[in-house]
């Protein structure tokens, strides 16, 4: 944590929020003090000016996820996590166990699971019977280097960053139907390595095995394979910071295949486009307008950036609003005696961490992979 980047961090949020909104508060105390250059453990200070119910939103380098949510855990601190909830499969088992000897709600903000479609599609994914395929593709231009240039290739990669999210769509629509067995990943290199002058990847592909479970095939009346062998299902997520600036910042979309049907999301493109000879407003992450201006294509149900008529915020329905306010809500209502996390786990919305340890195996799986040369890398499960 730097003291010194302070002053422009509260400067950025005034400029994009506070004087593009009309009445929003934008002020914030941070950690650590503008003439501290660098204090690593600030956020332990941050979380001693909290009580414990006090929920924390943790947006730090993925390296950092474990032991920033390891401390406000025992500090009896509500955790969202940024994805991906941590690096390693042990990280996110010990944090697991932090989190339940707390009695504390932990989460991962896959926004993507407020997305109607994507909720939908998870929906009617339940009733087509045992998982046969998925494929999913997230692309960002190859700008974002700039703009991760800290720690792209360095701490993290562009599978942890963006495959992350359709790894926990697909887990989610599952439902422990099925589950990951064995990791094989690829990638392209040279743009990246160009750029940062270092060795980085552009593009990671995680092709993944999954094995739908007895329960699953005996529940729509499907036996073992043909000569009696595994009824197996593939998948292949594909992320890449390298993509051409395009109509939208994410090109984005899924294929899921079941024995009983199929389903399509292009989450890119709702139909909605314009152009403009000003700089585009933004649309982010969700797959809004291209950031120069031009012809874009708009994803107002991520976030809406244009202010309302009185020219106020108005984005409150975005799925990426809505993520984090709905974790927000849960924790308020555990706090006051009306749910308990294992009730959140239930209703099955949030992406509650002891429910995404595939997400996370897959992600470390396809690292562990990537660092030997393509290797397939097994996922034991305990029975």
């Amino acid at each position: 944590m730097y003291g010194s980047r302070m002053a422009a961090a509260r400067d950025t949020v005034a400029a994009k929020i506070g004087r593009v909104y009309a009445g929003l508060d934008t002020s914030m105390e941070t950690y650590p003090e503008d003439d501290v250059e660098s204090e690593p453990t600030a956020y332990l200070r941050a979380m001693a000016s909290m009580s414990p119910g006090d929920a924390v939103i943790i947006f730090v380098p993925d390296d950092l996820h474990a032991q920033v949510a390891t401390a406000a855990a025992r500090r009896g601190l509500h955790v969202l996590l940024a994805k991906p909830a941590v690096k390693t499969l042990q990280e996110h088992l010990d944090l697991q166990a932090e989190v339940a000897a707390a009695g504390v709600l932990a989460c991962v903000e896959f926004h993507k699971r407020f997305d109607a479609m994507y909720s939908d599609a998870r929906n009617r994914a339940a009733a087509l019977g045992p998982f046969s395929h998925f494929a999913s593709y997230m692309a960002q231009p190859k700008q974002q280097l700039d703009t991760f240039r800290a720690w792209a290739g360095l701490r993290s990669d562009i599978s942890y960053y963006l495959n992350s999210h359709h790894i926990d769509i697909h887990n989610w629509m599952a439902g422990g139907r099925a589950r990951p067995e064995r990791v094989v990943a690829m990638a392209a290199t040279g743009v990246a390595e160009a750029k940062l002058g270092r060795p980085c990847e552009d593009t990671i592909t995680l092709m993944v095995q999954w094995r739908n479970t007895p329960a699953a095939r005996s529940a729509a009346g499907v036996g073992d394979g043909g000569g009696g062998g595994p009824c197996l299902g593939t998948a292949v997520y594909t992320a890449s910071w390298v993509a051409t600036k395009g109509d939208c910042h994410t090109q984005q979309g899924f294929h899921y295949a079941a024995h009983g049907g199929e389903l399509r999301v292009d989450q890119a493109h709702r139909g909605y486009t314009g152009a403009s000879n000003q700089e585009a407003a933004g649309g982010g992450g969700g797959g809004g307008g291209g950031g120069g201006g031009g012809y874009g294509s708009y994803n107002p149900l991520y976030m809406r950036y244009t202010p309302d008529a009185n020219g106020r915020f108005a984005g409150q329905a975005g799925y990426g609003f809505v993520s984090i306010a709905r974790f927000l809500a849960a924790a308020a209502d555990i706090n006051a005696g009306r749910l308990s996390v294992e009730d959140v786990r239930r209703e099955g919305e949030l992406a509650v961490l002891c429910d995404t340890v595939a997400v996370t195996a897959i992600l470390h799986a396809g690292r562990l992979s990537l660092d030997a040369g393509g290797a397939a890398v097994r996922i034991e499960w305990e029975e």
